[in-house]
């Protein structure tokens, strides 16, 4: 349960829907980037260098939160507790961290397009860094876990 609820917490630290308009509406010219933030208007005129905050903050915000997931994911069938094999609570809750983790995906391969689909918790140094993926095979991944 805690890590279901952590998984959902996590989403409280990216602001999903301002973000989202952020790096895709102000792109699009649907929306103004507003004020006076240097990072906001790097997006809204196409010259985003690779120390800009958004980027890295919400990149970092989506891996954390997959993170998460692949930890529900990878653990939670194996936990002996009686308590999540009444009324199927396992099962929802795999469903859900799937669910979550496809959302996140979507997010990253709609802003960015290829990027690294990590599915497993790293085992060793050589795993933190996974090369990008097509974009073809993330949302095979994402309906696979919509699946």
């Amino acid at each position: 349960e805690k890590l279901i609820q952590g998984a959902y917490a996590g989403m409280y630290n990216y602001h999903h829907i301002w973000d989202c308009m952020t790096n895709g509406d102000v792109r699009a010219d649907n929306a103004y980037s507003g004020g006076d933030n240097p990072a906001n208007i790097q997006l809204d005129v196409f010259t985003v260098s690779s120390t800009n905050g958004n980027v890295g903050r919400d990149w970092n915000s989506l891996y954390s939160d997959i993170k998460n997931c692949n930890l529900i994911l990878t653990n939670v069938p194996n936990i002996q507790d009686s308590k999540l094999d009444n009324g199927d609570r396992r099962k929802q809750i795999l469903a859900e961290a799937s669910i979550l983790r496809a959302y996140m995906y979507f997010n990253l391969v709609r802003t960015w397009g290829s990027v690294p689909l990590v599915l497993e918790i790293p085992k060793n140094d050589k795993e933190f860094y996974p090369a990008k993926a097509t974009i073809e095979a993330i949302y095979a991944q994402i309906i696979s876990d919509l699946e």
